[in-house]
């Protein structure tokens, strides 16, 4: 008879509830599934979904978390997803507030060329093509919104802005015309 090691519960809650509490934060539940509309084709890279806060922004941004923590950036979800070869990265940051998410959707789409364009009910978002890249920008109330597409052209275009309109309406869903 084979003998188990006893794994005290305390040791087993210390390793599953920052795990259980990361699945529960509001910005992973904003990540798109093949249950959203468009995105039937489109798969969730294995292994790809980074969740962070505070220092350990450092995991997503590569080290230089340090310029999102002091525009207010509270936590953030990536992943990735592939369709066929196409590739589009994700990334849903929580801000401290509204006026944070927008300045920094002003600021970072300002660096990159594009024209940010309002959304009725929503925020704003913006498209643009640049070093071989799609990249879509968006917020809507406090979170901040990217979506870069490793490939670039109209339908890496369409497919940023499906990928940040779908978090918005997420984030926000959309108003039931009231009843008369």
């Amino acid at each position: 008879m084979k003998k188990f090691a006893f794994i005290p519960p305390v040791l087993i809650l210390a390793f599953v509830l920052p795990l259980w509490a990361a699945n529960q934060a509001p910005v992973i539940r904003l990540l798109p599934t093949s249950k959203d509309k468009g995105f039937a084709e489109w798969k969730p890279v294995s292994g790809s979904l980074q969740y962070a806060k505070g220092d350990g922004l450092t995991d997503i941004y590569n080290g230089g978390y340090e310029e999102y923590l002091r525009a207010g950036v509270v936590d953030a979800a990536r992943n990735l997803y592939m369709r066929k070869s196409d590739v589009m990265e994700l990334t849903v940051h929580t801000m401290k507030s509204d006026k944070a998410a927008k300045a920094f959707f002003i600021g970072e789409t300002k660096s990159a060329g594009a024209k940010p364009y309002q959304i009725a009910g929503y925020g704003s978002m913006a498209i643009v093509t640049k070093d071989g890249q799609s990249r879509g920008y968006a917020y809507i109330g406090k979170y901040y919104v990217t979506a870069f597409g490793m490939y670039s052209g109209p339908k890496a275009e369409k497919d940023a802005k499906l990928f940040v309109q779908t978090v918005m309406t997420k984030a926000v869903p959309p108003r039931k015309a009231p009843k008369k």
